[in-house]
């Protein structure tokens, strides 16, 4: 598969845990870590389709900062999202593999907005390729 066809598919998963952010956030307590974890994972997800499409590093990582230093070595500015891609690395690991991390609705809100931030960040990027 082409750089080009990876990227869209990144794109529509990124668009999937969105759709499953909405839908769970309506549930009676919020599964804040459930939230927490897919905005890591749509917002990775469109940091390796802008990485797919203006042909820089990819590897397997969960680390948000380190694909944003891959799109800075691929002249891609990233201090825009740098502090929301660092708060989202943690949901990753921790929220999956940690029970009891005490977050919090306020904690679940943030990665939302850190996600959508990421997600208009690289959409604004697509566009100009």
């Amino acid at each position: 598969m082409d750089r080009k066809a990876r990227a869209k598919d990144f794109i529509e998963l990124a668009e999937f845990d969105l759709e499953t952010i909405k839908r769970i956030t309506s549930f009676h307590p919020p599964l804040v870590e459930v939230v927490c974890f897919h905005a890591q994972q749509a917002a990775e997800k469109y940091l390796k389709a802008l990485l797919l499409l203006t042909d820089g590093k990819l590897e397997k990582t969960h680390d948000l900062k380190l694909l944003c230093e891959f799109c800075e070595d691929n002249g891609i500015k990233t201090e825009g999202i740098l502090k929301a891609c660092i708060r989202l690395t943690d949901h990753a690991i921790k929220n999956r593999y940690e029970k009891g991390i005490g977050l919090v609705e306020d904690d679940m809100n943030l990665a939302i907005k850190d996600c959508e931030n990421v997600k208009e960040f690289v959409l604004s990027r697509i566009g100009e390729n």
